[in-house]
Formats: structure tokens, sequence, C-alpha cells
């Protein structure tokens, strides 16, 4: 399959309220002092064989639309926008020669892959250590040889993170986690997907609910042991900040989200899944999708809401890979 990338993404809308926070977003820098904090922006390659299955029904596809759409598009509007971001990759999909393909070009561009599990399993750490290890090595080499390089950052399918995975994942001497999210939101989305597979479908998973306290800042969960970024959530009300909360708040909550996260200094590491530029009209999507967060929207309507997110991000944060996050905090933890 040749998938054709553009030199730049589809024409932002311009709004009245784009404009306003893009001004909003320049003051808000220029208070702080125009210094920029450490950013991050991520994707996760959930395909949808994974999100029908958290859905209770089936979607088998042999080139599917998450990389086909989904990924080409955000790599366009990141190029547009000059960021490098890193791509949580489950590698049983990175063998299927159409996506290997679009990663390559991700790669060439400057983007991270990173480990997201062999087969993306919603229950990582009810696995077996066996099973739990075969789906983090597996995925490591496949992905490693992939890359060319070697894979150093992680990220649980779910945010489903345990002991006995990160104690692989120090074994495989990977730099970082990026699995915990620090947001009570967590059951409530569960619930959510209960609901909307019509109780077909009910995940317990004790590995996202046992760190939803965990500090916001990027920490060592087990000392002296890997570090953990993790993903970025409001204080105090600890509301979730990621793009599919955003797909279901709207523009308004984001904005101001990013107003009150931006007042504390924090590390940003927003993390989109691609999934969110894939649209029901595109070949191959199954119309029970619609149910997914923001589905029903016009592709080109959810295009450039992410447009002025990533030019909001770019006022105020100096945005890399998170390996490079990383290795920025590995030196100041020292």
């Amino acid at each position: 399959m040749n998938i054709a990338f553009r030199s730049s993404p589809m024409a932002t809308a311009s709004t009245p309220e784009q404009a306003f926070s893009n001004v909003r977003s320049r003051r808000d820098a220029q208070q702080a002092g125009a210094t920029r904090t450490i950013g991050a922006i991520s994707i996760d390659m959930d395909t949808l064989s994974d999100y029908a299955r958290g859905y209770g029904f089936q979607s088998h596809l042999a080139a599917d639309p998450v990389y086909t759409h989904g990924l080409v598009r955000f790599l366009e509007i990141l190029a547009k926008h000059d960021i490098r971001a890193t791509l949580f990759v489950i590698a049983r999909d990175a063998m299927v020669p159409a996506h290997a393909a679009i990663l390559r070009h991700a790669i060439e561009a400057g983007h991270e892959i990173a480990n997201h599990t062999m087969t993306h399993p919603r229950r990582l750490s009810a696995l077996s250590d066996s099973g739990r290890r075969r789906e983090i090595v597996e995925a490591h080499d496949t992905l490693c040889e992939l890359a060319g390089r070697r894979i150093v950052g992680f990220r649980a399918p779910c945010y489903d993170i345990c002991q006995k995975t990160l104690r692989t994942l120090e074994r495989l001497d990977y730099q970082y986690d990026s699995s915990v999210h620090p947001s009570m939101i967590a059951p409530v989305i569960d619930l959510a997907v209960l609901i909307k597979s019509r109780f077909r479908k009910w995940d317990v998973r004790p590995g996202s609910y046992w760190r939803l306290l965990s500090p916001l800042r990027p920490h060592r969960i087990r000392q002296q042991g890997i570090l953990e970024l993790p993903l970025s959530a409001l204080p105090y009300s600890r509301l979730p900040f990621y793009g599919t909360w955003v797909q279901s708040t709207g523009m308004t909550v984001f904005r101001k989200s990013l107003s009150w996260l931006r007042r504390f200094s924090l590390p940003l590491n927003f993390h989109f899944h691609a999934v969110e530029l894939v649209g029901l009209n595109d070949t191959g999507v199954d119309p029970r999708f619609a149910v997914h967060p923001g589905m029903k929207r016009d592709v080109e309507r959810r295009l450039a809401d992410v447009d002025e997110m990533l030019s909001a991000f770019t006022v105020g944060y100096e945005l890399n890979t998170l390996e490079s996050m990383a290795l920025r905090f590995e030196r100041s933890l020292k």
C-alpha cells in the first residue's frame, strides 16, 4: 500500500476562539517570564481491532485505518509544528508491511518508537509472569529491529502497570515508563466503556488504579528504579488532560485546563491516540465505532482542534520526545 504524505497538513480553521486562545497563550508565557517548561507529545497506536474488543465486537483489517489515516494525519500536523513525538507501538502491528512503512517514515522524521507490548492485553498485570515478560520482551525485540536502535520507553496497555512489569523493564535497561495516569477519572472511564459495550465487556485492571494519587512530576516508583514519566493531569482536581478527554469535553475545557496547568510549571506529558484522527467515513471503518469518543465529529474539525492544541503547546513548552525528557530528568534526579 502506498501512502502519500503531504508536505503540510490540512489548513487550520481560523475562529475567534482560536485567535483568543493563541493571544492568551502568548500572554501567559510572557507573564511566566517567557521561560518554556519541558514537555512531550505521545501517540498511542491502539488499532480499531483493539477498540472493538473493548466495545464487545470484532474488527479485523489487513491495513488498519489508525495507521493509514490516523497516524498519517498526525505525522503531517506534527511536521507543520516541527514537533518530534513518541509513538507507543503495539509490535504485532509493526509486522504489517503497510504499517511498518508508515512507522519508518515517522522514524526518518525524528519521532521516537516506544514499546506498547506485543498484542495489547487489556489486563497486562493479570497475566502470568511468563506471559507478561513475553509481551514486553518480544515487543522489544521486534521494535528494536524496526527502529534500528534500542527501544528505551514503555507504556502499558490501558495504563495497567505493576511492580513486576517495572522490574522487567529495568532488566531490559529501559530509561523510562510512562504508564501512570494519576487521575481519579480512570474507574469512571472503565464504567463508560462497560456501558458503551452494552455490558458485554468489563475489565478490572488494578494496575491502572494503584497509582491514581502518584506525583504529577517525573519520579521513581521504586528506589533506584526506572524513571516514571506520569501522564499529565490537573493539580488538585486530578482531572485528566489528554486527547480523548478533550474529544469528550471540548476545546473550551482544554483552554482552561492548559491555563491552569501552566500555573504550576509542571512538565507536559500530553498523549493522543491515533484513532482521534480517524473518521467514520474513512475506508474500512465499521459504523459501530460511532460509540467511540469524538468519532461522530467531522475529522476536519478534529484536525483543527489538534492544530490548535499543538500551537498552544509550542508557545509555553519546549517539546521533544519522552526519551529526551527522561534524559533531562535523569540528570536532575541523580
